[in-house]
């Protein structure tokens, strides 16, 4: 998801270009980051905060979530409405979207740490 966006996190193929390898993740540049307190929130690169207060899909940027690793080694991130941060590769190559769904209807989130150097 691209933290660089200066409004509206929940747009259509709002997707970065990344290679993973073994030893971590390449990408022409970094400014496209998220942060995260340890205590729910999530902020993007621009300012704006990640989450739902809703209990219905979509991304508000309103409440603070619950975030766990699941058997798989998947993020579950849960907002404050209940739903899961996950992301939609159904929607279409021009509509990918990263929002709040119900839980296990789309694809899981990965979390990377930055590691500077």
């Amino acid at each position: 998801m691209d933290g660089s966006r200066t409004e509206k996190l929940d747009a259509g193929n709002n997707v970065k270009s990344v290679t993973i390898t073994e030893t971590g993740i390449a990408a022409a540049n970094v400014d496209f980051y998220f942060t995260y307190d340890g205590a729910g929130s999530f902020t993007s690169a621009s300012g704006l905060n990640l989450g739902h207060s809703q209990a219905r899909n979509g991304m508000n940027g309103e409440g603070s979530n619950t975030v766990s690793i699941d058997a798989e080694g998947n993020a579950v991130i849960q907002g404050a409405g209940g739903y899961y941060l996950r992301f939609n590769s159904t929607a279409g190559e021009t509509n990918y979207r990263f929002r709040y769904y119900t839980a296990d209807k789309q694809n899981p989130v990965a979390l990377y740490k930055l590691i500077e150097g």
